[in-house]
């Protein structure tokens, strides 16, 4: 299949975004709550992580 590489993508598409959209979800939800299911400390490893690897196996850019 022809696949067009550093093309600009939708925003929606970027699961690096979708990530941290959800860690910031996430991280308000618990605040509010008061309840701190996973420590802080947990939390910004697997962002980072989680940010590594999708920066890694990321071939397009954002669009505007």
């Amino acid at each position: 299949l022809y696949r067009r590489i550093n093309m600009p993508k939708h925003w929606w598409k970027s699961k690096t975004l979708w990530l941290n959209i959800i860690g910031a979800i996430f991280a308000i939800v618990q605040g509010l709550s008061g309840n701190a299911w996973i420590k802080p400390e947990y939390q910004v490893l697997i962002l980072t992580l989680g940010n590594t690897i999708l920066r890694f196996i990321t071939t397009q850019p954002i669009g505007k």
